[in-house]
């Protein structure tokens, strides 16, 4: 578990801070799309395609570092 944590810590450091620190609000301190979208100043629908595309990013780079997803 510590490898994962690890890994998915490495891949959120490779990423703007922005992104980051959305990421890290979304899916750490279960903030909503709106909330995060009001808090950076972007609209919900950006919110959420910033979130989208790291996901992928995110399987993408777990599935390049061996882990099955």
């Amino acid at each position: 578990m510590a490898e994962l944590s690890s890994a998915v810590s490495s891949f959120l450091m490779s990423e703007p801070k922005r992104n980051r620190m959305i990421f890290v609000r979304r899916y750490w301190y279960y903030d909503s799309i709106e909330s995060i979208s009001e808090a950076f100043g972007i609209s919900s629908g950006t919110a959420g395609s910033i979130l989208f595309r790291m996901r992928k990013r995110l399987k993408k780079y777990l599935q390049k570092e061996g882990y099955d997803l």
